[in-house]
C-alpha cells in the first residue's frame, strides 16, 4: 500500500513539476508596454499575419478578375 502511495504521489509531483516549467518557459510574460498578444509565440503571429495576407491577397485576385471580365 505504501508503495502504491508513493508512486501516485511521485507521478503527481512530476505532473506538477511538468506543468509548472511548461509555464514558466512556454509562456512569454512582457510587461504592460506590450499590447500585442504577448503569449502567443513569434511563429503563431507570423502565421496570424500570413493569413491576413493571404485574405487581402484574395480580396485583390478577385477585383483583378472582375476587371479582366469587364
Amino acid at each position: 500500500m505504501n508503495k502504491a502511495l508513493f508512486r501516485l504521489a511521485t507521478g503527481f509531483c512530476l505532473v506538477g513539476l511538468g506543468a509548472l516549467s511548461f509555464h514558466r518557459f512556454a509562456c512569454d510574460r512582457h510587461g504592460g508596454d506590450n499590447p500585442g498578444p504577448y503569449l502567443l509565440p513569434a511563429t503563431a503571429s507570423e502565421y496570424l499575419e500570413s493569413i491576413a495576407l493571404g485574405h487581402r491577397l484574395q480580396e485583390r485576385l478577385e477585383m483583378s478578375y472582375r476587371r479582366n471580365l469587364a
